[in-house]
């Protein structure tokens, strides 16, 4: 294992040769990972990587008729085993039924060819750490439309995004997986005055005789 020779099915930016028993680059996939660590680098969204991802056609390592998700590409870029691309990977990083991770003493390092540098990869690290601090997900906003407004178009729910500080609505469907959803409705809508006129609706419900009771009942 420590020269390279194992049996692990290799992550997306390589293949198994069965031959030499080694991971060798695939330079399709290849090239795409280094795409993908330099669209992040540079500040575009998980969610934006995914679906430049999915328009351009691009398969998952396995195939998956979802196609790219955000969580697929942190994984790549900053995953447990995403240190490999730098060509340092390990062997039994976990244990085979927990899957609980083990002490670094354990690790079996593999050689395999690198597909990225060594800056490059702590570059990534270094915005992983950023956009956990300072990302949207820290701003603890609630919104009054979240999971409730659903597309008529694919029937997936609506997306809030909070760039240049305007949220706007924007369908899932067409937004992530636009290769998967039959959706053609690329455009976006603010999301203030429908939070105002779904608030409106609220309180007339609320201030009618009886209305939180049949609210509660319905």
């Amino acid at each position: 294992i420590k020269k390279g020779n194992n049996h692990i099915r290799p992550p997306f930016g390589w293949d198994y040769d069965k031959a030499s028993k080694r991971w060798v680059v695939n330079e399709f996939e290849a090239n795409w990972v280094c795409q993908i660590f330099e669209w992040y680098i540079a500040g575009v969204s998980l969610y934006e990587i995914a679906r430049r991802l999915n328009n351009a056609a691009v398969p998952t390592k396995n195939h998956s008729k979802l196609g790219w998700t955000a969580q697929k590409v942190s994984e790549l870029v900053g995953g447990v085993n995403s240190q490999c691309y730098t060509g340092r990977a390990y062997y039994n990083k976990r244990k085979g039924v927990t899957n609980k991770p083990k002490d670094k003493s354990q690790w079996i390092p593999m050689s395999v060819t690198a597909i990225i540098t060594e800056e490059i990869w702590q570059a990534a690290q270094a915005k992983r750490q950023s956009n956990k601090r300072f990302g949207p997900r820290n701003t603890q906003a609630v919104y009054l439309t979240q999971n409730i407004l659903i597309c008529e178009e694919c029937s997936k729910s609506f997306l809030i995004h909070s760039g240049n500080g305007q949220a706007r609505l924007v369908c899932r469907g067409m937004t992530l997986h636009p290769h998967l959803y039959n959706c053609r409705n690329p455009k976006s809508v603010k999301y203030q005055p429908i939070a105002e006129r779904l608030w409106e609706g609220v309180k007339a419900v609320l201030e009618s005789e009886g209305g939180l009771q049949a609210a509660v009942q319905s």
